[in-house]
């Protein structure tokens, strides 16, 4: 419970620095272990090296009839004895040593040389003759202590002039000293353990600071975006967060600056979409009331003419609001669709034999050329949508003795659609806004052809929500060509 509640810079400094503290103790503690056991077995190397004459003596009380040195098998006394004549003395520790190393005391026992003089030989020391064991050829104590201590080391006994040269006749066992090691042993484990102490607190406090340094590179910008978060939960989308990482929380941070950029570009085009609507409406509005009025002041009369004026005003409303209504419901992500394999073939003749008496009336000639069985999993009556907004479109807006072309044929993935008309053609820096809703191009897209301005952005919508794809771009023969590509499937 109290992990929970704890930071997430404490978090992770303990993390780091628990985890430092316990690699530093099992280190230092293997090697303190280590050490203590090396420093021993070096002791004890040192220490058998001495046992050459012993050795020697061994060789040669080896009597080979009985395979063995059977003045040894009786009491432990005689072992010890033995041991204790034929043991070499101590070796010669010949150091030099400046004086201005040493205290005075000891500098006056050196010699003109410099170095000690070497010690008088004597006899091992008891805790020596007590640790040493003889064994025979299989291993098998024959004098000294039965006990095996936890570190020892042996010394092959060879018959005299066959060293290296045969099986040896037995062995001689040295034993660690048990309990604690002498005074010069355990000042200078002393020294090494406190040494190796020093260590360890270094590299745990280095260990500390790295934690906290690394503790805090994690927070800042985690601090950031959480301060980034409160700030999109607050309304302020205009917020980003300026860094120069290239890690995960870099790219997080990237991510962030999408999202808000992203749903500033959302709030923008909302308050747009709000504003256009409401301005499309004012204007049918506008002329319905300033009609209204004149018939209520009596300016105009109540016939057939101004009825119908009235009655035109309420269509061109009531379209702008259905255009609305089917945008706004294809733009919700989830479109009301009615998926089916049909011939889009049928569509696109059934469409142009409905826009053929208009297209007549306008003085615009209208071409095609599809290919047969155009099956697709479409919606039916989106794409017929499709089809007679884009030929009430192109009617609009081009001129008289104009002409209309329309191509539909198979790709790899789908199907394809041409549509392209005479002039006029809007502005080529305009074309990429057709789409958009409520774009209307001055010269060419004007109120008085009666559109709502949302035909094209309709269009893009039921395309897309299909799974395909619709652009615009200026046409051969002057006029604008609309490309559609629809998935199969």
């Amino acid at each position: 419970m109290l992990w929970k509640r704890l930071s997430l810079t404490k978090k992770i400094f303990l993390t780091i620095s628990l985890t430092a503290a316990m690699i530093v103790i099992i280190m230092a503690g293997l090697v303190a272990l280590s050490m203590r056991d090396g420093f021993a077995k070096y002791l004890l190397q040192a220490e058998i090296n001495r046992l050459d004459d012993l050795e020697t003596a061994l060789s040669r009380s080896y009597d080979p009839k009985t395979q063995g040195w059977p003045a040894l098998d009786g009491p432990e006394r005689a072992w010890i004895s033995f041991v204790a004549e034929n043991l070499g003395p101590e070796p010669e520790r010949m150091r030099p040593a400046p004086e201005h190393a040493m205290p005075e005391a000891r500098a006056n026992a050196f010699d003109a040389e410099g170095f000690l003089p070497p010690p008088p030989e004597r006899k091992a020391p008891p805790h020596l003759t007590e640790r040493i064991v003889l064994l025979d050829q299989n291993r098998s104590v024959i004098a000294g202590t039965h006990q095996r201590g936890d570190q020892s080391v042996e010394r092959a006994i060879y018959l005299s002039g066959q060293s290296n040269t045969s099986e040896p006749v037995g062995w001689i066992r040295l034993l660690a000293p048990m309990g604690a090691a002498g005074p010069p042993d355990t000042i200078f484990l002393r020294g090494q353990y406190k040494s190796l102490l020093i260590a360890s607190l270094v590299a745990l406090g280095l260990s500390l600071a790295v934690a906290l340094f690394l503790a805090r590179q994690f927070l800042t910008p985690i601090r950031e975006l959480a301060a980034g978060s409160s700030r999109l939960a607050s309304g302020e989308f205009t917020s980003r967060i300026a860094h120069n990482r290239h890690d995960e929380l870099g790219r997080l941070m990237d991510d962030y600056n999408v999202l808000a950029q992203s749903l500033d570009h959302s709030e923008r085009a909302e308050r747009q979409w709000i504003t256009d609507t409401s301005h499309e409406l004012q204007t049918p509005l506008a002329i319905l009331r300033a009609e209204i009025e004149a018939l209520q002041d009596g300016v105009r009369k109540p016939n057939a003419e101004n009825l119908g004026s009235l009655h035109a005003s309420v269509m061109r409303l009531s379209a702008l609001v259905r255009d609305i209504n089917a945008l706004s419901r294809t733009r919700e992500g989830t479109p009301s669709l009615c998926l089916e394999n049909v011939d889009l073939s049928t569509i696109i003749e059934e469409a142009i034999c409905t826009a053929a008496e208009g297209l007549k009336s306008a003085e615009i000639s209208i071409s095609s050329h599809i290919d047969e069985d155009l099956i697709l999993n479409c919606d039916q009556f989106r794409m017929r949508q499709v089809m007679d907004n884009l030929l009430e479109n192109s009617k609009r807006y081009t001129s008289a003795k104009g002409h209309i072309g329309i191509k539909a044929g198979k790709t790899d993935s789908g199907v394809f659609i041409y549509i392209e008309d005479t002039a006029p053609c809007p502005p080529e820096d305009t074309i990429e806004h057709l789409f958009k809703r409520f774009y209307r191009v001055e010269q060419s897209r004007s109120r008085e052809y009666g559109g709502s301005g949302l035909g094209l952005s309709i269009c893009e919508a039921i395309i897309r929500a299909h799974g395909g794809e619709i652009k615009a771009q200026p046409s051969q023969s002057g006029g604008l060509k609309i490309i559609m590509t629809l998935p199969a499937n």
